[in-house]
């Protein structure tokens, strides 16, 4: 497995694994109904939002991982239920190091402070405190403007 593979499908040892399923069901309801969008369309297999990264400076396996962190990030945000199944896969890439700082420039925008808040609650430390940082850093940015 390589830094940027996903952990092995499936709930943590010990998950209740009904609602394990209950809300990966509904973090795939809801990704499907956004299929359509225009801010997720790809006219090739890269993914709009890893392109956008690419275009900002971002190295291809950095904006790969960037999203997969931001999954959390829309799953806080309109589906909740679902951050147990997002916040493992989001903490493995937390744990490297330029990742969380193109975090810092990529992905603290104001609108993202309670997000991050949000999928803090739902990690361990030293993972909670880089989360928390990043909604300070998103907190900060909001006073700016």
């Amino acid at each position: 497995m390589t830094w940027c593979s996903p952990p092995p499908p499936g709930p943590p040892p010990g998950a209740d694994v009904e609602a394990y399923d209950r809300r990966t069901e509904e973090l795939t309801e809801y990704l499907e109904s956004h299929r359509d969008d225009p801010a997720y369309a790809s006219d090739d297999a890269t993914p709009g939002r890893v392109r956008e990264l690419l275009t900002l400076g971002a190295d291809p396996e950095i904006a790969d991982a960037l999203c997969t962190v931001e999954m959390a990030l829309v799953a806080a945000e309109n589906v909740p239920t679902a951050l147990p199944v997002v916040c493992p896969h989001a903490m493995l890439r937390l744990r490297i190091p330029r990742v969380f700082e193109a975090l810092c420039r990529y992905s603290t925008a104001p609108a993202t402070e309670q997000s991050w808040y949000a999928v803090a609650a739902h990690l361990p430390r030293p993972w909670r405190d880089r989360c928390e940082e990043l909604a300070r850093r998103a907190d900060s940015r909001s006073t700016e403007l």
